[in-house]
């Protein structure tokens, strides 16, 4: 974590060289850029309305807020840890106006809590509210999955199965294998939704799969290798669903991957 935070604080104090800053997305690691199979390009991000509703707060605050989010969605917090704006103010070399904004916009994004008189804290969510977000994220990727199943074209359908296919394999374990195995997933997510071609929903898509990275990493740290390759085979299944135009049996999978995930990393039981 050093070097992100050594690279957010030299931007924040105009130090960072705009190579670097091309070279660095605070919502993109290195990561994720080496392991995509021939021929994937990574999809445009959506316009007009979708994207500027996703749009968070920009300068010192956004670069605060994008970090505090990746770590917030690899477990680097806790439910219910309280977070001191005065030490991450400090951290970044920053004053407290934009690291207060940057956490007031993770308020908004179902991250963290705002307490009068107390501070900041990240959320901890009953076993309801939990099992009730992974069922509307259920929804949601199932009517992607519908939807890519319908609008693909045969190149799409057949390079989401080689993503599918080619992260088969990755695990948990040290950082640089958490980092693959979120990228693998978000890859395979963002193919789909690209595939899907509605920027509305691809926008509710990516914003409720970033919240349920942050609450699986509760239980992630604990999983054994035979559920990430339950998962793992899973996406092949779906993918493979999508690409040959079984819309029914795309969505009907997805949507059952999706709701039995907290019971498998052991969020919920």
């Amino acid at each position: 974590m050093g070097s992100r935070v050594s690279y957010i604080a030299d931007k924040l104090a105009g130090k960072a060289s705009s190579r670097a800053d091309k070279s660095i997305d605070m919502n993109e690691s290195s990561t994720q850029k080496q392991h995509l199979p021939p021929g994937y390009a990574r999809p445009m991000k959506p316009s007009g309305l979708a994207g500027a509703r996703r749009a968070g707060p920009s300068g010192k605050a956004g670069l605060i807020a994008a970090e505090l989010e990746y770590r917030l969605t690899t477990g680097k917090y806790g439910f219910g840890e309280d977070i001191s704006s005065s030490e991450l103010a400090e951290e970044f070399g920053a004053s407290r106006h934009p690291v207060a904004v940057a956490l007031n916009y993770l308020n908004t994004r179902g991250y963290i809590d705002v307490l009068p008189q107390i501070g900041y804290r990240v959320v901890a969510p009953t076993r309801t509210e939990i099992a009730d977000m992974f069922l509307g994220l259920a929804r949601i990727e199932a009517l992607i999955a519908s939807l890519a199943s319908q609008r693909q074209t045969p190149e799409e359908g057949e390079l989401l199965v080689r993503i599918a296919e080619q992260n088969r394999y990755a695990g948990l374990g040290a950082a640089a294998e958490n980092e693959h195995y979120i990228a693998c997933i978000g890859d395979f997510h963002q193919q789909l939704r690209y595939m899907a071609r509605s920027a509305v929903i691809s926008d509710a898509s990516a914003s409720w799969n970033r919240l349920s990275s942050f609450y699986l990493w509760q239980g992630l740290p604990e999983v054994l290798p035979k559920t990430t390759d339950t998962l793992n085979a899973e996406r092949v299944e779906i993918a493979h669903a999508v690409a040959s135009g079984q819309t029914d049996r795309a969505q009907q999978i997805m949507e059952a991957h999706i709701v039995h995930k907290p019971y498998l990393t052991g969020i919920l039981d």
